[in-house]
């Protein structure tokens, strides 16, 4: 049983595909098992445990999104109707729905684009983002979200459920590097003109940005509420935050030309080890995301929600280094001058920061 133990916390959130089967299930025989292990060797009352418990809202919910993290290993029969039936049957817990999404990756069911679509505009900051990654990783769910999204294009005023410029543009391009025409057409039909402006159009949008930083104080406890919602899904700041892109803490944060180059065209410079990878695989995904490890037979990916995927080598059908930064452009667009100075006093703080704003 420390043996299990031990295999269980090395092994946990990635395929156990370094130990030989006949260890596994000389465990089995003498009575050394767990619902982990189990599942992992095709026991079909271990798969129905899972799914019980993975859609009882009586069970303990950290023990419902472990099982949850398991399903989201591999294919199992039943596990994505379960995950469906989890994720809309969760209102107002954000991370059990991300948790949901995760176990509806290796799927092609047209029921998972439709639940994405339905409570696309629900869904919280924890859960958003994977929703994005996997609602663009299928051309078939890409399609339907853009069709919810031009059927609402003359309805904007009466507020409409999905508005074309809430999607942001990193996943607008995933749309339309998909090679399926109907889908191509029609995101380029609701999002015309998306492509990356120019290198004197980003020269003229980092001076407009260093004039606005410079022509005021900003209040960095408001700057950081706005790093929190905005970059904190992916970088950290003197400990606040997540680690998919680069730790900003060690950054040269008082050079504001430099920090602004990196925001405005982040395929500018890449740093070593975030360089993004791109993923076909065989069943029709099409992935993005750091390259985490690659184990023998798996290879794990890091994408923009902070999550790792774990892949198969056996299914993917395409692997190359990609130039395009994970970081999304255009992210200080939505942003007025006020709130502008506000995210960079904070960026640019020199230590943590102490107490609430005093700002009125």
């Amino acid at each position: 049983r420390l043996l299990l133990s031990g295999f269980e916390t090395a092994y946990r959130g990635r395929p156990m595909t370094g130990l030989p089967s006949e260890l596994l299930r000389s465990m089995t025989r003498h009575g050394v098992t767990s619902l982990t292990l189990g599942l992992r060797l095709g026991d079909p009352s271990s798969l129905k445990e899972a799914l019980s418990l993975a859609v009882d809202e009586t069970a303990p919910r950290e023990r419902r999104m472990e099982v949850l993290g398991m399903l989201s290993e591999s294919k199992f029969q039943g596990a994505d109707a379960a995950a469906i039936r989890v994720f809309r049957g969760s209102v107002g817990d954000d991370l059990m729905r991300r948790a949901a999404l995760l176990a509806m990756q290796p799927y092609d069911d047209p029921r998972i684009g439709e639940a994405i679509v339905g409570l696309y505009p629900k869904l919280g900051r924890e859960s958003l983002a994977t929703a994005q990654m996997l609602i663009s990783s299928r051309p078939t769910w890409a399609l339907q979200f853009v069709q919810a999204v031009d059927s609402q294009w003359s309805s904007w005023s009466s507020g409409g459920l999905i508005k074309a410029d809430t999607v942001p543009p990193n996943v607008v391009r995933r749309f339309k590097q998909h090679r399926l025409p109907q889908l191509q057409a029609l995101s380029e039909k609701v999002w015309p003109n998306t492509g990356s402006p120019t290198t004197a159009e980003m020269e003229a949008r980092i001076g407009k940005l260093a004039t606005i930083v410079r022509s005021g104080t900003g209040d960095p406890y408001s700057g950081r509420t706005l790093f929190q919602n905005m970059c904190g899904a992916c970088h950290k700041l003197f400990g606040l935050g997540a680690e998919v892109g680069p730790d900003l803490t060690v950054f040269k944060r008082d050079d504001l030309e430099t920090m602004l180059l990196s925001i405005v065209n982040p395929n500018a410079e890449i740093r070593e080890g975030y360089e993004s990878v791109a993923v076909e695989t065989k069943d029709g995904r099409s992935l993005a995301g750091f390259m985490v490890e690659q184990l023998g037979e798996v290879v794990v990916l890091r994408g923009m929600d902070g999550q790792n995927l774990t892949l198969n080598k056996a299914d993917i059908a395409e692997m190359r280094a990609s130039p395009i930064s994970l970081m999304p452009e255009g992210l200080l667009d939505p942003l007025d001058d006020e709130r502008v100075r506000d995210l960079f006093a904070y960026l640019r703080s020199t230590q943590p920061l102490v107490g609430e704003s005093t700002r009125r």
